[in-house]
């Protein structure tokens, strides 16, 4: 009987010790676990204390990234974040990321941004749709931005669809704008201007884009007055309708107005060369400064375009990129003739690095050009052919390419690249 009560009482020992291991096991998988939540809690705090700690520079270019929208709601992830939104420099309302909101909607939340910002803004960007009856609103935004930061560096104003209905005025721009006297970089799509010639212009600016529907008929006169009052305008695309200019810009009117330009755009239908027989003729000044050139709507079998491109190529012995985007209405390839370009057969193009034509047809006429291009042209380094697919078979671009790579070339390293495509830009 001892013995069996002896080993009764090992036996409870034993359960009892298994219980006690069995406790200090969920106890040390329970710290573990504790430990394990601390640490995990810990480092996303840390986390949240690094991006809370950065600079305001950094938090300010973070938020610059982000639609408006989400950058004013980082107001509601803390204390620390509510006005981190309201210094951001650069501000960009976009209709594609306001949808449902009416324009007089959009209107009212820009003013409301505006109200509440602080500090400097250095760019702002406003493009829109249906603004037709909104001028005052707008007028009151540039108001604001005149007012109260006149640091603006960056301004965009894009009224998608303004004045393609005639029941409704154009957008035309107070003349306070002028005020902004720091601004470098101007881009408008479908508003218009009555500049005065007492008002001094832009005199900071480095970069103008200007494009208007068919329904706007800017002055030549207010226009060249307007560019000659940019000192410092390097950079101008002129994208206007096929009546949108009141009579077209000449090539002398060019140097006057805009002695240091760089990168010029036009359609073909806002310049004329202004003489005949005029592409051997040395302007008054040259385009020393012009890098790139872009002539859209071209119509290489129209002497006077053909003319201006002369003009502009004998005239800027810098020049390192010659663009043109072809337009065929219809003509007889026999009519097409490169005379007016004979002149420039004395001309090296000593800097020309890229040529590239859009909308290329294979026309007798578009062969000569690029031919010539490649035997006047030392240092280039690619010829881009971009053809309509329509225009021409796969066979032919074969063939385009075989008699570009066996004619007489000013540069044996340059590259001759030929496309098809279903839509040229």
């Amino acid at each position: 009987m001892a013995d069996e009560e002896m080993a009764d009482e090992e036996m409870a020992d034993e359960e009892m010790a298994d219980e006690e291991q069995q406790k200090d096991n969920q106890h040390s998988l329970v710290s573990v676990q504790q430990e394990h939540h601390e640490m995990k809690v810990q480092a996303e705090g840390s986390s949240l204390d690094i991006i809370s700690s950065l600079p305001t520079t950094i938090i300010d270019t973070i938020l610059c990234l982000l639609p408006i929208k989400d950058a004013v709601r980082t107001s509601k992830l803390s204390r620390d974040w509510r006005y981190n939104w309201v210094t951001i420099p650069k501000l960009v309302f976009d209709w594609g990321d306001m949808l449902g909101k009416t324009s007089h909607g959009i209107l009212d939340a820009i003013h409301q941004v505006l109200l509440l910002h602080r500090g400097p803004i250095l760019e702002f960007e406003l493009s829109m749709r249906n603004v037709e009856n909104k001028s005052n609103a707008i007028d009151q935004i540039i108001s604001h931005l005149v007012r109260n930061n006149n640091t603006l560096k960056k301004f965009t104003l894009d009224l998608m669809e303004s004045g393609f209905h005639t029941d409704f005025p154009l957008y035309e721009f107070p003349l306070s704008i002028f005020s902004l006297h720091q601004l470098t970089d101007l881009y408008v799509k479908n508003c218009t201007f009555d500049y005065n010639p007492t008002i001094s212009g832009f005199r900071s600016l480095t970069s103008l884009y200007l494009e208007t529907n068919n329904m706007i008929n800017l002055s030549k006169k207010a226009l060249l007055h307007f560019f000659s009052h940019c000192p410092l305008l390097k950079r101008l695309e002129l994208v206007l309708g096929d009546e949108g200019i009141d009579e077209a810009i000449t090539i002398m009117d060019i140097p006057k107005c805009l002695p240091v330009i760089e990168h010029l755009s036009f359609y073909r239908w806002t310049v004329e060369s202004s003489a005949q027989n005029s592409v051997g003729r040395k302007l008054p000044m040259a385009l020393v400064h012009l890098k790139y050139f872009c002539l859209n709507m071209m119509k290489l079998f129209d002497d006077d375009g053909l003319r201006f491109l002369g003009l502009v190529m004998r005239n800027s012995p810098n020049l390192e990129k010659i663009k043109l985007d072809i337009v065929d209405d219809g003509f007889d390839e026999d009519d097409i003739k490169l005379d007016t370009l004979k002149h420039c057969g004395d001309i090296w193009f000593e800097h020309l690095k890229e040529l590239e034509i859009v909308d290329f047809s294979n026309a007798e006429g578009e062969m000569e050009f690029v031919e010539l291009i490649l035997a006047k042209s030392p240092v280039l380094e690619n010829v881009i052919i971009v053809a309509h697919k329509y225009d021409v078979t796969e066979d032919e671009k074969l063939e385009i390419s075989k008699t570009l790579l066996q004619s007489k070339r000013a540069s044996p390293s340059a590259n001759i690249i030929v496309e098809r495509c279903s839509l040229c830009y």
